[in-house]
């Protein structure tokens, strides 16, 4: 599978390259149109794992307060997930993605 971008007059100004499948659409409309295509379970399923996903690459409590910074910029309450020793674990556990493996080998050192 490749990927195609319609390179069009009409597209020279957008910096974002459209999604050849969406002939016709305006580039800003695209992602609009994609997110109002899910129904809102999926939604919230979608920004689950997308946190948690953030929340695994955010291993140091700097990374997580600035991924907990841009979640809120960007309208997403994160009431709970806040501390990194405490909320970074349960955003893991809430989406169910896999910490890392070098993660899951320290967490094992601590218990022993």
């Amino acid at each position: 599978m490749s990927l195609s971008t319609n390179v069009s007059p009409a597209n020279a100004g957008s910096s974002q390259p459209r999604n050849a499948l969406l002939h016709g659409v305006p580039a800003a409309v695209q992602g609009d149109r994609a997110r109002a295509v899910l129904p809102p379970a999926a939604q919230a399923q979608l920004l689950k794992n997308v946190i948690g996903h953030a929340a695994v690459l955010s291993d140091t409590p700097g990374k997580w307060a600035g991924t907990i910074a841009l979640l809120k910029q960007n309208g997403v309450d994160p009431a709970g997930y806040e501390d990194f020793n405490k909320g970074r674990p349960l955003a893991i556990a809430a989406s169910g993605v896999a910490p890392l493996p070098s993660e899951t080998a320290e967490s094992a050192d601590d218990d022993s």
